[in-house]
């Protein structure tokens, strides 16, 4: 019987660890951060013919855009960036030795 529960609470304890709910990457230290981390999308949506982006000078990238990045991630640097053809830009960000991978419509508005 005690054999029986103790590998009842193992198998049990197994499940519930491979049971576990993602986890965002926070950008900075703050917690006002972290919160603004989840809501932005972090990975790149699937690609098709159409999304494919290609890189664009850092100047290129519209004032909107760097304006809505600066006050979604302040304290943030963006390193690359990179277009698609409906004008939606992946953006790499580094903020302290933490990156992340924003994107942002041509109006500076946080695609989710």
């Amino acid at each position: 019987m005690k054999k029986l529960l103790l590998s009842t609470a193992i198998l049990l304890g197994s499940i519930s660890t491979f049971a576990q709910a993602s986890t965002t990457i926070a950008v900075g230290e703050t917690e006002s951060n972290t919160k603004i981390a989840s809501s932005v999308k972090t990975e790149m949506p699937t690609a098709n013919a159409q999304d494919s982006y290609t890189e664009v000078r850092l100047g290129e990238v519209p004032t909107e855009v760097k304006v809505s990045l600066l006050k979604t991630l302040p304290g943030s640097k963006l390193e690359k960036a990179f277009v698609n053809d409906k004008k939606e830009y992946k953006m790499e960000v580094k903020a302290g030795k933490k990156s992340n991978t924003v994107f942002a419509d041509a109006t500076g508005k946080l695609i989710k």
